[in-house]
């Protein structure tokens, strides 16, 4: 893979030829075309496989988090936030053997950083959406009270998800996240984390469990 500022000639953004040029975090990249091959996939390509495409359906219901909570870490690398979010979860929260590979959702992380973490979150239902409470105590640093809160709930059986990702102040120790009256009543996954004021950093997420169907 060889880097080209500006492009052989300019910006190229495709397949030319045999090689393959691209856009990664400001960088014009190219790369050789990859060659098919004739062999049966392995036992093992097939779980990698099944692997990506059960995180991969997770993953684009919880876009706007992870690109939050990954996209500082790709800044100035040849990585991308869903490569990185990959890489924090593939071999930790996909388990199970191939064909009935399955996503554990205790053991996503969908957002990594310095930051702190939310001190004693708590989610509950409302009448309209789901209420995110934290503690912003006297000791944490002031630096840290004007981080936002991410906050997300994911449905596994309709594949629907809610998510916000830039919400109330880490101060203000609460914030409501909207949800559908129909979504409200399945079965949730939740997650909570903070984001900086400039987007630069985040918080590592933190699962705030499984709420039961209603």
């Amino acid at each position: 893979m060889g880097l080209l500022p500006t492009g052989i000639l300019g910006e190229i953004n495709g397949s030319v030829g045999p090689v393959v040029t691209y856009l990664l975090n400001g960088q014009n990249v190219i790369r050789a075309k990859g060659k098919g091959s004739t062999k049966p996939p392995s036992l093992a390509q097939l779980a990698n496989r099944q692997q990506m495409k059960v995180l991969t359906v997770f993953f684009k219901k919880a876009t706007k988090f992870l690109k939050r909570g990954f996209g500082h870490l790709a800044l100035g690398t040849k990585h991308n936030y869903h490569n990185l979010a990959v890489s924090a979860n593939k071999s930790t929260a996909v388990l199970g053997e191939y064909p009935e590979q399955y996503i554990d959702y205790g053991k996503l992380t969908l957002s990594k950083g310095e930051l702190a973490e939310a001190v004693h979150p708590a989610v509950e239902r409302m009448e309209n959406g789901l209420k995110f409470t934290w503690d912003c105590p006297p000791s944490l640093e002031f630096k840290f009270h004007t981080d936002q809160v991410m906050m997300l709930a994911y449905s596994p059986l309709l594949n629907r998800s809610v998510c916000i990702d830039s919400g109330a102040k880490r101060r203000a120790e609460q914030d409501v996240l909207p949800v559908s009256s129909d979504l409200l009543k399945e079965q949730l996954e939740v997650y909570i984390s903070f984001v900086s004021d400039d987007r630069l950093q985040a918080a590592d997420s933190i699962y705030l469990g499984t709420l039961s169907a209603i």
